[in-house]
């Protein structure tokens, strides 16, 4: 099969494709999401911090936003303990950082003045608002690309 690739931007209407002999032009979806996820790292700051920050923070975030902590600030050592992204030192060392880059504050527990509690910052509810919005945008770009070559395709056959 003779193929060629045509480069692309992270916008779905310009995804990466792959034109075969038989003019069929296949989109490389998984490689247009990669696209998309890099350039909105790059608009929305997200990538000052390495993957596993980033999976540690929305995880951080998941809980506060969906009200498993009942509105109060996540206890350090319940976080350290229980998050999914790596060992208690290795959490511990993504925590600090999180805070020194401004996404979480670690302060001391106002019940228990023996414990740490971490809160996410209003830079990192502004992040998820950001990224929930860039991702709602894409896909419904994404729609309506769909909707346009089913239309376009069903007009050609008639």
């Amino acid at each position: 099969m003779n193929s060629k690739v045509f480069a692309s931007s992270p916008e779905p209407r310009s995804a990466l494709l792959l034109a075969t002999e038989g003019g069929v032009v296949i989109p490389f979806a998984w490689v247009a999401l990669q696209m998309f996820l890099e350039s909105i790292q790059r608009e929305t700051g997200l990538s000052e911090i390495s993957p596993k920050s980033q999976r540690l923070l929305e995880w951080i975030y998941t809980r506060e936003a969906s009200g498993d902590s009942r509105g109060l600030p996540l206890p350090l050592q319940f976080v350290a303990g229980n998050s999914p992204v790596g060992s208690m030192a290795t959490v511990y060392q993504m925590l600090f950082e999180l805070a020194r880059l401004g996404f979480i504050d670690i302060a001391e527990d106002p019940l228990d003045t023996r414990r740490k509690v971490i809160r996410t910052t209003k830079k990192t509810r502004s992040l998820m608002m950001a990224l929930a919005k860039s991702a709602e945008n894409w896909a419904a770009r994404l729609r309506e690309q769909s909707k346009k070559k089913v239309r376009a395709s069903r007009s050609s056959s008639l």
